[in-house]
């Protein structure tokens, strides 16, 4: 019948995206994650003249928070999918 798509295609093609979909999760997360670990780098190596952040212990702890909410997301991904 025209339209209609043979179950294995369908199978096949929903594991594709199915995969597509995880690898991308996981490199969107580990990408904040970096993102965060290489801010959390600059407080700690260029403090002087951050004048934006008159408390760099919170910012770097803010930062920090972040990064446990995306390795959280990143470890219940690898958990159960």
């Amino acid at each position: 019948m025209y339209g209609q798509v043979p179950p294995s295609e369908v199978k096949t093609s929903e594991n594709r995206t199915r995969n597509m979909l995880l690898e991308a999760s996981e490199a969107h997360f580990k990408s904040h994650i970096k993102k965060h670990q290489a801010n959390i780098e600059v407080l700690l190596r260029h403090t002087v003249g951050l004048a934006e952040h008159p408390d760099i212990m919170e910012t770097i702890e803010k930062e920090l928070e972040i990064m446990a909410e995306y390795d959280d997301k990143l470890e219940m991904l690898k958990k159960y999918f």
